[in-house]
């Protein structure tokens, strides 16, 4: 019986050191990832600085620009170069903003909010394109550009929302 007891109380104290070993390594990976999460966090807030503040800039000379000569409110010798102007002032602002719905859409799609589940949309590829297009009008100027579809369909809707959809045309040759 003596031996039995003796078995059984070495058994648990294996048991223990095993725990607090397990303990131990879990404590050291808990510390680990929050080292972790916190780099991930400074570098997001670093990263979105990067990408705001150009916008920001941006934003800040185009409207210098439309300001001189003012675009609105004021007759002009020439008024198909003032609408032209104005095309382009409205264009650049529209493309900033679409930057900046970017920026919120890549980081909310890698921040981590566990009591929100991801949104999911379908996306109209044909829209899309037809929108990055449509922003290029002009650059493009007097040429012609001609995109034919060869396969009409919605992306799944396992597929990003719009935003992130342009953003990777953006990426790959847009």
């Amino acid at each position: 019986m003596a031996r039995a007891v003796h078995t059984q109380l070495s058994d648990l104290r294996q048991q223990a050191e095993d725990l607090q070993k397990s303990y131990d390594q879990m404590k050291k990976q808990a510390i680990e990832l929050e080292k972790s999460n916190k780099a991930k966090d400074d570098f997001l807030n670093v990263v979105s600085h990067e990408l705001r503040t150009p916008l920001a800039v941006v934003r800040a000379y185009a409207d210098l620009l439309a300001e001189e000569p003012p675009l609105t409110d004021r007759s002009s010798r020439d008024p198909e170069r003032r609408d032209r102007r104005a095309s382009w002032h409205d264009g650049t602002i529209e493309q900033i903003e679409r930057l900046d719905r970017l920026v919120d859409s890549i980081l909310a799609s890698v921040r981590v909010v566990p009591d929100q589940p991801a949104i999911v949309e379908a996306t109209d590829l044909e829209a899309v394109v037809s929108d990055v297009v449509r922003g290029r009008a002009p650059l493009l100027g007097r040429h012609e550009l001609l995109i034919e579809p060869s396969v009409r369909t919605r992306l799944p809707p396992s597929a990003p929302n719009p935003a992130e959809a342009c953003s990777f045309f953006h990426l790959f040759g847009g």
